[in-house]
């Protein structure tokens, strides 16, 4: 006879059901606040670099009123030396002038006189500068290089005392001497001596009304003096090149004012980032435009986490800057 299905086995065991437990709310950890700080290291480096690629067309975040026109201007200029060996060339910030040559040369003390025309672009109304530097070049051969470079930035917001300078001299605000042989690029920036100054709109052919030394006043930047010295009599020893870069305005008949644009918002972080640096910048660097850069990168990093950072309760970072 066929066996008796086991219909027990076939049922299925019954589980008793587990009391549901409360279910726990789960809380959610807050992100770290993270801030961008590339925006303030860009802008410092703009300000403040001449030479970095964001200079070409910065303006002042400082929320001026007028429309401008950023015009970055370039020129090349050359110290030679004289039968002694001594050459000399003093840079005054400016619109209208901006450089002189030595009128009388008594061994390393120069006499500047009058200062040589500018203005890149004719019926500007008002102007001021963002940024400003030197690149120096030597050109005499190797086997003449022989002599000492040296450059010297002051601090005065006038040309009284100016018009006659030794530039071996250590009064003055940062000095740099190095051999003749080693300036294959030496980059040089004029510093702002006056923030306020800086960022004030001047009009063209107020400062400087007779193009004289003397006459001079500063638009919120010092003046710097590159010097040479001991060189090979009657040589070529430096070329120069100068990089300007401007905010100008013009007036609203001038058909330039239809180029100008809306200035940026005013940034408050940015501009307190760009101040640091300007305070901490040194005006030289013996290997060129490279290594400023960097050094400008790093201080400006270091300004953006420090000073700014701090003041709205953000942590540092660990930032780290070859």
């Amino acid at each position: 006879m066929p066996r008796k299905k086991n219909i027990a086995s076939k049922q299925k065991k019954s589980v008793p059901k587990r009391k549901s437990q409360p279910q726990q709310a789960v809380v959610k950890t807050p992100k770290r606040q993270v801030f961008n700080y590339a925006p303030l290291t860009k802008y410092a480096c703009a300000i403040n670099d001449p030479f970095c690629p964001h200079a070409n067309g910065a303006k002042y975040m400082d929320g001026a009123k007028a429309r401008t026109l950023t015009l970055p201007h370039r020129y090349r200029t050359s110290i030679s030396s004289d039968a002694n060996g001594f050459g000399s060339i003093i840079f005054c910030p400016g619109y209208d002038y901006f450089q002189a040559t030595p009128t009388v040369i008594t061994g390393s003390v120069m006499t500047f006189s009058t200062l040589a025309a500018l203005a890149p672009i004719a019926n500007v109304a008002s102007y001021r500068i963002v940024s400003a530097g030197l690149i120096l070049h030597k050109t005499v051969s190797p086997l003449s290089a022989g002599g000492m470079l040296r450059v010297r930035s002051f601090a005065s917001i006038s040309g009284n005392g100016l018009d006659s300078v030794d530039f071996r001299t250590y009064a003055c605000d940062q000095s740099l001497d190095i051999p003749v042989s080693d300036s294959n690029e030496v980059a040089v920036v004029f510093k702002r001596v006056n923030d306020v100054l800086a960022r004030t709109f001047v009009q063209t052919g107020a400062t400087n009304p007779n193009s004289t030394i003397t006459n001079w006043v500063s638009p919120g930047w010092g003046a710097i003096v590159v010097g040479v010295d001991g060189c090979t009599a009657s040589t070529g020893i430096l070329d120069i090149e100068v990089l300007i870069n401007y905010e100008l305005t013009f007036f609203d008949n001038n058909s330039m004012s239809l180029l100008a644009t809306e200035p940026p918002p005013a940034n408050v972080p940015a501009v307190a980032t760009a101040n640091v640096v300007s305070s901490e910048l040194k005006s030289f660097a013996k290997r060129g435009v490279l290594e400023f850069g960097k050094y400008v990168v790093k201080t400006a990093t270091k300004a953006a986490i420090g000073a700014v950072g701090a003041r709205f309760g953000v942590p540092p970072l660990p930032i780290t800057v070859d």
